[in-house]
């Protein structure tokens, strides 16, 4: 999986098979060292904690701190993992017994409240180990509390086929849920047997408990292998890929307002560090940006992103231009 942190766009979290979890810090700055020819490693931020990990199904950074980022092993040593950047120096806990190919792990945040939700089968204590839970923690994964399981499935939503199938239908998924604001998606679909149980949303309350709702309606193949909620100015959406019935929406009505757009940073400087360098400084009211993307032109080009840095940001270093050039920045 490859992630983006929201609360810094520039930092991009990626696993790779058999290698580990790897970051790279500035992604504005790679694709401007990569246009230059010149090297831009990302850096191998695992420890012995998660080296048994092979595989990661699903990487969730933290909603607003971008120094935590949370993914569960889909392969090897199963789990889902907490890491933290501590003083550079990346640890890993492991803070809940899930695992299986196509379960997930979510993080989010909704009104100053951090939620992490976990999808899939899970054990020790926490699951039977073979149908697929949905668990919830309010304390990034410090504890949990199993919101969903198969019994409230079949409250929910009865079936046709079911009791022809109950002795052996195992309640598992192919992935696909799904977290917004007090929002969850869920589902149930065994794939061995193509045949899917139903989609359920729950809405969080107040109190931190989740009310249920079948949420199927004439999805005549209920089998998500992946989902988001996407957000425009107007509507917000849910759209769900399936295991071999194409890609569905559902509008779910007017969108959220928009919180007042911050005002744009003001470039205060741009000093020669050496022929080849330029230091970049601007100020601006902090609190409400995601980050600050940078862009530069030379003479008689146009302007082009050259970096992306994270929020409370002030400076940038651009680097490998022309001697004895005129460049212009905003």
């Amino acid at each position: 999986d490859v992630a983006v942190s929201p609360a810094n766009p520039a930092k991009v979290f990626l696993f790779s098979s058999d290698h580990g979890m790897y970051m790279i810090e500035d992604i504005g700055k790679a694709m401007d060292c990569q246009k230059k020819g010149l090297p831009y490693a990302a850096v191998n931020i695992s420890s012995s904690t998660i080296q048994g990990c092979k595989s990661a199904k699903k990487i969730s950074p933290h909603p607003s701190d971008e120094n935590i980022v949370f993914f569960n092993s889909s392969s090897g040593t199963g789990g889902v993992y907490r890491g933290e950047n501590k003083g550079g120096t990346w640890t890993w806990t492991k803070v809940y017994n899930g695992y299986g190919w196509d379960s997930e792990v979510h993080c989010w945040e909704h009104e100053g409240q951090v939620y992490l939700m976990y999808h899939g089968p899970a054990g020790g204590g926490q699951g039977d180990g073979n149908h697929t839970i949905t668990a919830l923690s309010l304390d990034e994964g410090d504890s949990w509390k199993i919101i969903f399981n198969k019994e409230k499935s079949r409250s929910l939503r009865q079936t046709e086929w079911y009791e022809e199938w109950k002795d052996i239908y195992t309640f598992t998924t192919k992935g696909g849920p799904a977290a917004f604001g007090s929002s969850i998606i869920v589902n149930y679909y065994h794939h061995g047997y193509q045949l899917g149980y139903g989609i359920f949303k729950g809405t969080i309350q107040a109190d931190g408990t989740v009310s249920w709702e079948d949420w199927t309606g004439d999805l005549h193949y209920p089998g998500p292998t992946s989902a988001i909620f996407a957000e425009t100015k107007d509507s917000l959406f849910f759209y769900m890929a399936t295991a071999g019935a194409g890609a569905w929406l559902r509008n779910l009505g007017p969108a959220a307002p928009l919180p007042e757009a911050p005002g744009p940073p003001s470039l205060e400087s741009a000093r020669a560090l050496s022929p080849e360098k330029i230091n970049l400084n601007w100020s601006h009211e902090g609190g409400m940006e995601q980050g600050f993307r940078i862009e530069r032109k030379a003479e008689g080009e146009e302007f082009k992103i050259i970096a992306q840095v994270g929020r409370n940001r002030g400076a940038y270093v651009d680097f490998n231009l022309e001697q004895n050039s005129t460049y212009t920045y905003r």
